[in-house]
């Protein structure tokens, strides 16, 4: 059915306050598909694709680890993350070095760096199994975490880690699920 008499007008500006604007684009890239596990590899049989998240089981596992397919040097990550209770990690450069701690409960609050036993200045954990969301910052030797908007680990030097290396997604015999995981180059 064809349209007749159409006329267009300008509406006027709703004066939408900043927080309600989408952020423009940033240049981060989707780790995860959201359909499978493409770009990753290690433990597919306790990893699994769901729909935007991926989640382990927590069931033991000879590798605990799935990685990354591709190696980032100085990059900006967001992970969101959510674990009713134990312990898990994202890893950085392939480096165990740079093993970010995700605890629930944790005293001091997760973010600790166990590789160079570095805890968070503040705790900003969400209640156990409700979502957090990690931006780690890496340059060269240091990293800056934060958690749900607060900077729990700033500007720490990881000595000794690689120049360029894989993300590590690790469950440690508890379930985990992971979303929201974003990465760009610096």
């Amino acid at each position: 059915m064809p349209f007749k008499n159409l006329r267009i007008r300008e509406l006027p500006s709703t004066s939408p306050k900043p927080e309600e604007i989408a952020r423009s684009d940033e240049g981060y890239k989707s780790l995860y598909t959201g359909v499978d596990l493409s770009g990753w590899t290690g433990d597919r049989d306790h990893w699994k694709p769901e729909n935007w998240i991926v989640s382990n089981d927590g069931k033991e596992a000879a590798d605990k680890t799935l990685w990354s397919e591709k190696e980032y040097g100085d990059f900006q990550m967001i992970a969101d993350w959510r674990l009713p209770a134990g312990k898990s990690a994202i890893l950085l450069r392939s480096s165990p070095k740079a093993a970010i701690e995700v605890r629930s409960p944790a005293a001091n609050g997760s973010g600790t760096l166990s590789g160079i036993d570095i805890a968070p200045k503040v705790k900003a954990d969400n209640r156990a199994g409700q979502w957090n969301r990690f931006v780690v910052t890496m340059k060269k030797d240091r990293v800056t975490i934060e958690l749900n908007g607060k900077t729990v680990i700033e500007d720490a030097q990881i000595a000794g880690i690689p120049d360029k290396g894989r993300i590590g997604l690790q469950a440690e015999g508890n379930a985990v699920q992971f979303g929201n995981i974003y990465v760009r180059g610096l």
